[in-house]
């Protein structure tokens, strides 16, 4: 893949999620697109649209390996859009015939939206899993501090008295619910695309409808029977819902903060050998995970 020189993110580096990363990575967003057009000759066949022999050259060719990307994104920044080239790159390994029934009836709006439902559905399938990890953990915690007494606060300023289980409970609720969204926005962003160059099917014939929800079967979407290629609002949807999630994580990262403060002392992160140590104080073991999570506190 890409072997230039890319920007450093530090923050990535350090906390990243892998497999989230691996799921919107370079070669991830190809193989996707790759897997769309392969599926896509496969559902043809079925369909009688295409011989099943050149369905199976296709999918074959359809494969990541020995792909000039370098070709690709410069093919991409001639004509805007990735997918000529890639369909051009598909072609040039199968012989005459198969070659040319490469991308048949479909569009590049139809590959590429297609893909990002791909990534997006194992998005959300990581989000659920990251979601579930930590309703577990914040569960557990709450579970063993049902009684414990802490001060309430309203303002920053103690209120009154509540036990530590009880704020939890508040944040395991929110957990839940975002744990809804996230299947909820996995359905509506999860669906296929493949509706031709103005949203009319009519390159793909009196089989379109039979091949959409075919292709769409086969890729784990959803069908539809109406073109999405204007309408973003499941996009957004997906988008608000990761906000969301960002800024949950966030209010609990600042209460870990806040209440970690040696003034108040009442959490603190895990400790170990060097922990959240200072270059030149000894005496701080600062909340890292938070604070990579709300970097802005890092001072």
């Amino acid at each position: 893949m890409h072997t230039g020189t890319t920007p450093f993110d530090l923050l990535g580096r350090l906390w990243g999620d892998d497999t989230m990363a691996a799921v919107w990575s370079e070669r991830a967003t190809v193989e996707a697109w790759l897997s769309v057009e392969a599926e896509l000759a496969r559902a043809q066949a079925a369909a009688g649209v295409l011989p099943q022999a050149d369905a199976e050259l296709i999918a074959e060719a359809a494969t990541v390996t020995g792909l000039d990307t370098e070709a690709l994104w410069a093919g991409a920044r001639n004509v805007g859009y990735p997918i000529l080239s890639l369909v051009r790159a598909i072609a040039a390994r199968l012989p005459d015939g198969p070659n040319g029934r490469v991308h048949y009836g479909a569009t590049t709006q139809d590959i590429m939206d297609s893909g990002f439902a791909l990534q997006s559905v194992r998005a959300a399938d990581r989000l659920d899993g990251l979601l579930g990890e930590l309703g577990d953990a914040v569960e557990a915690v709450m579970t063993a501090h049902v009684h414990t007494v802490m001060p309430g606060r309203t303002h920053g300023q103690q209120a009154v008295p509540t036990t530590f289980g009880a704020t939890l409970a508040s944040l395991l609720a929110e957990l839940a619910r975002h744990t809804r969204r996230v299947r909820s926005a996995r359905a509506a962003v999860g669906v296929i695309s493949l509706f031709g160059a103005g949203g009319t099917s009519a390159a793909a014939g009196p089989t379109a409808p039979q091949v959409r929800h075919d292709l769409a079967r086969r890729l784990g979407l959803r069908g539809s029977d109406v073109p999405w290629h204007a309408a973003r609002d499941s996009v957004a949807e997906f988008g608000t819902l990761c906000a969301a999630l960002s800024a949950t994580c966030a209010r609990l990262a600042r209460n870990v903060i806040d209440l970690g403060r040696t003034e108040i002392g009442e959490l603190a992160e895990a400790a170990g050998d060097h922990r959240g140590a200072s270059s030149t104080m000894p005496q701080k073991a600062n909340p890292i995970l938070a604070e990579a999570v709300r970097p802005e506190t890092a001072a």
